[in-house]
């Protein structure tokens, strides 16, 4: 199995007031909740390891 192209689905809760700018920016981005998600945890992700990095030197 091609772990990289699996997907696992979780369920996430969110205030109101940030479903609707969610809802707002899926249409401005004409993209998916779910890929705005993931692209804004890959961000996340990928500015934590920035800092691991950062306090390694």
């Amino acid at each position: 199995m091609n772990l990289q192209n699996s997907y696992d689905r979780i369920t996430v809760s969110l205030p109101h007031s940030m479903n609707l700018a969610l809802d707002n920016l899926k249409g401005e981005l004409h993209s998916t909740k779910s890929d705005i998600i993931k692209q804004a945890i890959e961000y996340f992700i990928q500015l934590q390891e920035e800092k691991k990095l950062q306090k390694a030197l």
